[in-house]
């Protein structure tokens, strides 16, 4: 008897565990959906540092396999 008792008790305690493993998952969850909605109802753009390209125009391509077109 005494076994199943320490069996009973330590499946008390791995469910009380867990119980407050998942409270503490929601609760984070929670914060996470919070911080998206906030970030993404700002604006529609992407966020970032928008850089210019430096050469203006595209003067030609080479593709991998070493074929060259000139614009």
């Amino acid at each position: 008897m005494k076994a199943n008792d320490a069996i009973l008790k330590n499946m008390q305690t791995n469910m009380a565990s867990l119980k407050n493993s998942n409270l503490e998952l929601k609760s984070m969850f929670g914060q996470f959906m919070k911080m998206n909605t906030a970030s993404s109802s700002g604006s529609e753009t992407l966020p970032g540092n928008i850089i210019n390209n430096p050469k203006e125009d595209l003067k030609g391509i080479t593709t991998r396999s070493g074929i060259a077109y000139q614009g």
